[in-house]
C-alpha cells in the first residue's frame, strides 16, 4: 500500500457492519470508526513496525481517539 500511495493512487478503505450511529443520538462506537462506512485513505505509513493509515470519513463528526490517534502517546518518541 505504501508503494501505491507514493505512486499517487486513490485508495479507499471500509469497515464491515451496519451504521446505526450516523444521524442518531446514539453513543458513538469506541475509538471513532463507524461500522459500515467508507473512508478515504489520506496517507499510508509504517512506524515502529506498525502499519498505519491516515483515513478520513467525509461524513464524520468525530475522530479516532485510540492508539496512534492525533493526541496519542505513540507519537511522542
Amino acid at each position: 500500500m505504501i508503494k501505491f500511495d507514493n505512486d499517487g493512487y486513490l485508495i479507499s478503505a471500509s469497515t464491515p457492519g451496519e451504521d446505526r450511529w450516523t444521524g442518531t443520538n446514539n453513543k458513538r462506537p469506541d475509538g471513532g470508526l463507524v461500522p459500515g462506512h467508507a473512508y478515504s485513505v489520506i496517507k499510508v505509513a509504517e512506524a515502529k513496525g506498525n502499519r498505519l493509515l491516515n483515513i478520513r470519513n467525509p461524513w464524520g463528526q468525530f475522530e479516532w481517539d485510540g492508539a496512534w490517534g492525533d493526541k496519542s502517546k505513540e507519537w511522542e518518541d
